[in-house]
């Protein structure tokens, strides 16, 4: 005959597993270690991104290449991050190459700030007698930077320039 077995509801709380048995036990991790390391880096994440946003003009004087990751975010810079260079002694003569008229300009940069500057792109502009632009182009200076109370020298040419153009402006391309 059957025995008659009573089942009691189940406890609240786990009980241990007999001697001998072999179950795996099943331990419950703690999640506050993990939610904190996460908030950590989150945080330490944001602080790099405003940092970079805020100190934008300081990081292209001394590192030239981010003027294209910030303008391709969207995020312009300050007018002053040339502050201390200026060009000048900009001449221009024309030559005849094989038969190819050549432009070639040169002039002078010299830093008059108190403090090590990078010389960024310089930009040439040529315009007809009416301003109109004709042709511009960028080119870079041979060295990186100018220590305080320094200059260098620029050169650069261009192949056949369009006849019509009367004015040559030059500047620094984030200017």
């Amino acid at each position: 005959m059957p025995k008659r077995v009573d089942i009691l509801p189940p406890e609240d709380e786990s009980r241990s597993l007999p001697s001998g048995s072999n179950l795996p036990v099943i331990v419950e991790q703690e999640r506050k270690g993990i939610s904190a390391g996460w908030l950590g880096a989150l945080l330490l994440i944001v602080i790099v991104v405003l940092g970079g946003i805020l100190a934008r003009d300081q990081i292209v004087n001394v590192w030239a290449p981010a003027t294209k990751l910030y303008s391709f975010l969207g995020l312009s810079l300050s007018k002053n991050t040339s502050l201390g260079l200026q060009i000048s002694e900009v001449k221009y003569e024309k030559l005849l190459e094989d038969g190819i008229e050549i432009l070639v300009v040169t002039g002078k940069i010299s830093n008059s700030s108190g403090i090590y500057r990078v010389i960024p792109g310089i930009k040439i502009v040529l315009e007809d007698d009416v301003g109109i632009e004709l042709r511009e182009w960028i080119f870079a200076v041979d060295i990186r930077g100018l220590n305080p109370d320094s200059s260098t020298h620029f050169s650069t040419t261009l192949r056949a320039p369009p006849s019509e153009a009367v004015n040559l402006n030059c500047g620094f391309v984030n200017d």
